[in-house]
């Protein structure tokens, strides 16, 4: 997700408006004080979206290893959600647990993605 994180948060950065680092230069902050009172806080709601993109990727992207490296490892120690959905879907033809192991990732995940959002909507901070 490197690509992706970098164009997000180069739009985030070209959106932050100049004139806040100007008028923090004129009062003599320093270029740390106005990262840290300036830069960080408008950009918390990208820096919260990029946590929820990246938790609730990190297992999708870890599917092309498991299957390549270790198909599972032994006794299933390396597996995941992704995996298990295609082992029962494809390898076993099965397409009840394949689903049920759907339902429960969905549930699983709305549920990380709620919580993420509640974050987002008690620490971010917007320019209005």
């Amino acid at each position: 997700m490197i690509g992706f994180s970098t164009i997000i948060f180069s739009a985030a950065l070209t959106n932050i408006n100049r004139d806040y680092f100007e008028a923090a230069a004129l009062d003599g902050a320093t270029k740390w004080k106005q990262l840290m009172t300036i830069t960080i806080p408008l950009l918390s709601p990208t820096i919260l979206f990029m946590l929820t993109m990246s938790i609730l990727f990190s297992s999708q992207f870890t599917f092309a290893y498991i299957d390549i490296l270790t198909a599972g490892g032994p006794f299933g120690t390396s597996t995941n959600i992704y995996y298990e959905m295609y082992k029962y879907g494809f390898s076993n033809l099965n397409a009840g647990l394949s689903s049920a192991a759907a339902t429960l990732f969905f549930i699983v995940f709305a549920i990380i993605a709620i919580g993420l959002n509640v974050l987002t909507k008690k620490f971010a901070f917007y320019d209005n």
